[in-house]
């Protein structure tokens, strides 16, 4: 007699069959997610809720295992793709499924530490990309408040450097909408007040004591600080002559002429 105890099905096995059927979706046009989850195929909080966890199972695999990694992103894609809500700064906090069949339920700001090490640690360039891509949505899915807190933990508490450096990139996106709306009085947003400045740049121009000790570790942080020094930049540009975000002093901050003055005694060895 076939029963749930003598031949259980595995977590990866129902997420599996979830990807089979919302992949013949997509790339078939068929109507497997439909016949399977009638209208609630086009609502991707509803599959969230009941299947984000056993999707991360493929996550939460070996960083070579690309097989998996590919399905779990794929999944997590599509939900992304048919959310019709904004996130706010308490959906954060609500519980989620957790992995292994959802049977421990973890806060939803977990699920951006779990995309941040995928996109880290696995050795295949196009999933990070696509996992970049899905924080990308989240971030721009989300309101202001949301937004600021998603930014600020990416960028202080993110272990993993290249996740710190395209952290930059989305807040310097995220500012350069915001400013551009707030010229055209299109709307309102605190990524077009000095609040920004306040709150990100002692994090950004970080100074590192490594810098000091090691002056070659400074160029192993390269790309991270040509992103700063870009978002700087675009923020003077932008800024001008509106001054939205008070940046107008912003060449006084230490760690700031630091990195500048840094990068102009490794210009003049070079002559």
């Amino acid at each position: 007699m076939i029963n749930s105890r003598l031949y259980p099905i595995r977590p990866l096995a129902v997420a599996s069959l979830l990807v089979f059927i919302l992949s013949d979706t997509v790339l078939n046009n068929s109507n497997d997610a439909a016949e399977m989850f009638g209208e609630a195929s086009a609502d991707g909080m509803f599959l969230a809720q009941k299947y984000i966890g056993i999707t991360l199972n493929f996550l939460l695999s070996s960083p070579e295992l690309i097989c998996r990694l590919d399905k779990g992103t794929f999944s997590l894609l599509y939900m992304a793709d048919h959310v019709n809500k904004t996130l706010k700064a308490d959906d954060l906090y609500k519980l989620i499924p957790g992995p292994n069949g959802g049977t421990k339920e973890i806060p939803a700001l977990h699920l951006l530490e779990i995309l941040s090490f995928v996109a880290a640690t696995c050795p295949e360039s196009s999933i990070r990309f696509y996992i970049y891509k899905l924080i990308e949505k989240i971030v721009k899915s989300a309101d202001d408040e949301a937004c600021l807190y998603i930014l600020y933990e990416l960028l202080d508490r993110c272990p993993y450097s290249s996740m710190n450096t395209a952290a930059v990139g989305l807040l310097k996106d995220q500012i350069s909408r915001s400013i551009d709306a707030a010229k055209y009085q299109q709307a309102a947003s605190v990524f077009a007040t000095p609040l920004i400045k306040s709150k990100f740049f002692p994090i950004i121009f970080r100074f590192k004591s490594s810098w000091k000790v090691k002056p070659d570790s400074f160029w192993n942080d390269y790309n991270y600080v040509m992103q700063a020094l870009n978002l700087y930049y675009l923020m003077l540009s932008k800024d001008y002559p509106t001054n939205f975000n008070d940046i107008s002093q912003v060449m006084q901050i230490d760690t700031m002429k630091h990195v500048v003055d840094k990068i102009n005694v490794y210009i003049e060895s070079k002559k």
